[in-house]
């Protein structure tokens, strides 16, 4: 019972147990006595929960703590936490003697709803709502990449210039380098035959990243065979001297339409038997001196400069056969014996070198040499050259001889 003054109209009745129903009467007492009873029925609330505070941990975490409601025995808490865009959604119950809880696994720099619900039984009491924010990303963008040093804070993804990419704008699409202040990445600027697929060029400096057997600065140059200027020379030796039959094949171009090509002679000083083929006005002539016989075999066509041509010569019966390519052969048979001829087993190609001197070089041998590339040699089927350097020799005037670069053009 409380008594409340005269000149009240209300008041506070404390101790009373939450979420219970009560009856509460109202009477005037006056000196000559009391006046009839007014009675309300009245359900008592559950308290909310008090000092309730969310705050960012971090990029990615929420920590909310809050204290008991006093002196009122409660069963627990339920905690929600909603992202303000609607796109996340946590709620977990807890017991009562808990005062805090984490929140991990957030997204960065976004704005979050907390409620703190109080319950005893299925009765909740109602919500204390707070926000709070998760920290926003560093920004680090790459100043040269970046169109600014602004970044997402969400993501901390920067705004990149043209043709890079990286959350930083720190790295150039592929087949591009740099990145460069206002251009952002360049495209490489490379033959596509001749680099490598994967890394076309260097992501800093846009040098081109060459494939085997691919030169220059772009990779345009394919290397391809030896290179001779016209008075070059390589010096290759077959394990025994080519008898009777003998099949030679050369894989060619031409800078120059006229200097010799091979010569093949049966003895180091040039004399005796042997085979000699050159260019003359952009055509093909294979000479083979026999004894005293000479036979000249020569190809109607003329050549162009732009392109690789595969030469086959052959001896066999006393016929001399000259081929270039699948053309039909020519050839033409000596007069007297039918048996082959033996000649040695160096062979000169690209030119003669001075320092030789020989002597007794047939007539028809040119003076100037090649002024062009061989890719290869076959002898018998058997290839000298590149594959198996040690069955060449030189002199100590091959310095010459440099790697040929074929042009493949952008």
């Amino acid at each position: 019972t409380v008594i409340v003054g005269g000149d009240k109209n209300s008041t506070e009745i404390e101790g009373l147990q939450p979420n219970t129903n009560y009856t509460v009467t109202v009477r005037a007492v006056t000196p000559d006595g009391e006046g009839d009873p007014t009675s309300i029925a009245v359900t008592t609330e559950i308290p909310i929960a008090r000092n309730v505070i969310g705050v960012s941990n971090g990029l990615s975490e929420i920590i909310v703590t809050w204290t008991h409601p006093d002196n009122v025995k409660i069963d627990g808490y339920i905690i929600t936490l909603s992202a303000v865009d609607g796109n996340r959604n946590i709620s977990v119950k807890l017991s009562f003697n808990k005062t805090i809880e984490v929140f991990s696994g957030l997204r960065p720099n976004t704005e979050y709803t907390i409620s703190v619900t109080v319950f005893i039984g299925d009765i909740e009491s109602d919500p204390v709502i707070v926000t709070a924010t998760t920290e926003a990303h560093a920004c680090r963008c790459d100043p040269d990449g970046s169109v600014s040093s602004q970044c997402d804070g969400s993501t901390g993804r920067c705004d990149c210039l043209p043709n890079v990419v990286g959350a930083r704008c720190d790295q150039c699409l592929s087949g591009f380098w740099g990145p460069r202040k206002v251009f952002g990445c360049t495209k490489c600027d490379c033959c596509q035959q001749g680099i490598v697929e994967s890394s076309p060029c260097n992501l800093k400096t846009g040098t081109c990243n060459c494939k085997a057997k691919f030169a220059g600065a772009r990779c345009c140059s394919q290397i391809s065979g030896a290179r001779f200027n016209g008075s070059s020379f390589s010096i290759y030796e077959v394990n025994s001297g080519l008898k009777e039959s003998y099949t030679i094949s050369i894989s060619f171009r031409f800078y120059q339409p006229n200097g010799g090509l091979v010569f093949i002679p049966q003895n180091q000083d040039g004399s005796g038997n042997s085979l000699f083929v050159k260019l003359e006005n952009r055509s093909l002539i294979a000479y083979a001196r026999i004894g005293r016989e000479t036979l000249e075999v020569r190809t109607t066509e003329q050549y162009s400069s732009s392109q690789w041509y595969k030469m086959t010569l052959s001896y066999s019966g006393a016929t001399l056969s000259l081929s270039i390519d699948d053309d039909p052969s020519v050839r033409i048979s000596s007069k007297g014996s039918e048996s082959g001829i033996q000649i040695g087993n160096r062979i000169y190609l690209g030119s003669i070198p001075t320092s030789l001197k020989l002597t007794n070089i047939p007539e028809f041998v040119s003076t100037n040499g090649l002024d062009g590339c061989v890719n290869s040699i076959k002898v018998y089927s058997q290839f000298l050259g590149d594959d198996e350097p040690s069955r060449e020799t030189t002199t100590p005037d091959k310095d010459n001889v440099a790697q040929c670069l074929i042009d493949i053009g952008p």
